[in-house]
């Protein structure tokens, strides 16, 4: 039995940044699927409901768009009954790849350990400026036994 669970980008938001270096819930309509141990836990993160296991690997592929040449940070925030942790960072610049669209490719893949009732979700945050951003369509994370 595959446990875990996928947590996907259905529709498009605009992520509203606040100011510089401020990680920010990234928003979109996020569809889960495939949840085995897990559920949807409010429409942006997933909760553990099972005991074990506790290791998992967490693998994600995203296609921010945001403004040129500004750096976006993503952040793997673990809520574990309101003791908030980051567990994994990655930083991108957004580049211009043809026309008007302006994006940066996020992917890869971190351990991590939870307990029953931790959740993970994705925070996003400017480090260059205040400029907003929006995580594309089909974006996606999935939490799987390590």
């Amino acid at each position: 039995t595959f446990i875990g669970g996928v947590n996907t980008i259905s529709t498009e938001t605009l992520t509203t940044i606040s100011a510089i270096n401020t990680p920010t819930l990234i928003l979109g309509t996020w569809t889960a699927t495939d949840l085995e141990h897990f559920e949807a836990n409010n429409n942006w993160s997933l909760k553990l409901k099972g005991t074990d296991p506790v290791d998992f690997r967490v693998t994600f592929d995203y296609v921010l768009e945001g403004t040129q040449d500004k750096e976006y940070r993503i952040l793997l925030i673990k809520d574990s009954g309101g003791t908030l942790t980051t567990e994994f960072t990655q930083l991108r610049t957004i580049d211009r790849l043809s026309g008007t669209r302006d994006v940066a490719y996020y992917s890869g893949s971190t351990v991590i350990q939870m307990v029953q009732d931790d959740f993970l979700y994705w925070e996003v945050e400017n480090i260059s400026g205040s400029e907003n951003c929006t995580l594309e369509l089909d974006s996606r994370f999935i939490i799987e036994e390590r």
